[in-house]
């Protein structure tokens, strides 16, 4: 681990692999971090790339986490690697664990100072800047952070900086920015180390665990501020919700960014650095579908700045991009310029949805197109896919209110307080 400047650095050794440098740097001027944002950051980071490689064994060189803090730090390990495992399609028995670290997690430990400092982790997308509105909203003074580097290849994160850029310029906030530095690049290091590599347009190769950094970040801004903070990630309902089985174990299928992966980092914090953070995610609550009827009718300029696609060029073909395509087509809503119509080719994600029309995972899907359906709004070349749409229309048309109203429902959140409104506009 080196400190140069006000940077954070950390050498990473694979068995069977290049070392990686992985350096974490702020463009604001910050205080040079102390000893336990070092050791934070070194275990951090450890744990990110073990997870990515399926390390069988990780090693930690820096400032020592307390003892207490491990048991945390190997929950959030031995689901991550679970996750890897499953979306790779490896057994994941025999791999990982923390080298002469054996505490177990003390689930008594909680702290909650839920401090009116919102520092909000702001991508650019729906899910964080309607977190920023929920905020304000209720009564927090949101400071909106953009980690570079995290999120897939250049053009995606070139693209998320912009969006960030555009939205904090929208709500009239300063952007603070980190970048994350690895040579080579953590997109690459992904793609390398997985069966699934990228293929355009249904999987891009996303670092997994990325919480783990911006994690990092923001425990450099609370302790270089000396300011307690409520950390605020914009984690989506169904990254929040959906499982998989694996080894006769349940596990959340978005590894950091679920209810499981949120309360475990905030265990952790609040050893490394108590009283000072508090995790929370304003919007896993709520669906999709939900999040983007509220922005429709609250602030559908923010639409239009928003960064929608996994692929950073508003595609239309991705997953995200078609879903956000069809709910926006059905709402009349406005938005970005998409490259391709996924109504018009049609895409995969929407043939799916069609093809079965009970199955829960395709249910925004399904009432954004019967509503387009209903309403008439179909376009020149988009007859195909309304054909099959007219083959189970009966089905859409019988569940659809229903449906509706399971859609516009918010969940329980564990992380958010007691009193925080999930607020209705229109």
């Amino acid at each position: 681990m080196e400190i140069p400047g006000a940077h954070l650095a950390a050498d990473l050794h694979f068995n069977d692999a290049a070392p990686v440098r992985l350096r974490m740097v702020a463009r604001e001027p910050l205080n040079p971090p102390g000893a336990a944002v070092r050791g934070l950051f070194a275990a951090l980071c450890a744990t990110f790339a073990g997870q990515l490689s399926l390390a069988r064994t990780i090693e930690i060189d820096g400032p020592e986490l307390p003892l207490s803090a491990m048991g945390w730090l190997e929950e959030l390990r031995r689901y991550l690697y679970a996750v890897r495992s499953y979306r790779d399609g490896r057994a994941v028995a025999a791999y990982g664990c923390f080298a002469d670290r054996s505490a177990g997690p003390d689930p008594s430990h909680l702290d909650r100072d839920d401090s009116r400092t919102a520092l909000l982790f702001l991508s650019g997308g729906i899910d964080s800047a309607l977190s920023a509105l929920l905020l304000d909203a209720n009564g927090y003074q949101v400071v909106p952070v953009h980690v570079t580097g995290v999120n897939g290849d250049v053009a995606v994160s070139e693209t998320e900086e912009r969006a960030a850029t555009r939205v904090a310029g929208e709500l009239g906030l300063p952007l603070t920015v980190f970048d994350i530095v690895s040579e080579p690049p953590l997109a690459e290091l992904a793609a390398g180390w997985t069966t699934v590599p990228p293929s355009f347009p249904s999987v891009n190769t996303v670092p997994h665990g990325r919480e783990l950094l911006l994690l990092s970040a923001a425990a450099w801004w609370c302790e270089s501020a000396g300011t307690a903070a409520s950390v605020a990630f914009g984690v989506e309902n169904s990254g929040w919700s959906d499982t998989f089985r694996l080894n006769g174990h349940s596990y959340p299928r978005s590894d950091t960014q679920s209810e499981r992966g949120l309360t475990a980092l905030q265990r952790l914090s609040s050893y490394c650095q108590p009283g000072m953070l508090t995790l929370v995610s304003p919007v896993a609550g709520l669906t999709e579908y939900r999040k983007f009827v509220d922005f429709s009718r609250w602030r559908p300029d923010l639409l239009n700045v928003c960064s929608f696609c996994f692929w950073g060029v508003c595609c239309g073909l991705c997953q995200k991009c078609s879903l956000y395509y069809v709910i926006g087509r059905s709402l009349g809503s406005l938005g970005p310029q998409y490259r391709n119509s996924p109504m018009k080719l049609p895409s995969e994600y929407l043939v799916d949805a069609l093809r079965r029309p009970l199955d829960p995972r395709y249910r925004e899907r399904q009432v954004a197109l019967i509503d387009i359906d209903s309403a008439g709004l179909w376009r020149d070349g988009e007859s195909s896919l309304r054909s099959l749409v007219r083959k189970v229309r009966p089905t859409l048309l019988h569940h659809r209110d229903a449906w509706r109203r399971d859609l516009l429902r918010a969940r329980y959140n564990v992380s958010l307080p007691a009193k925080f409104a999930l607020k209705r506009w229109g």
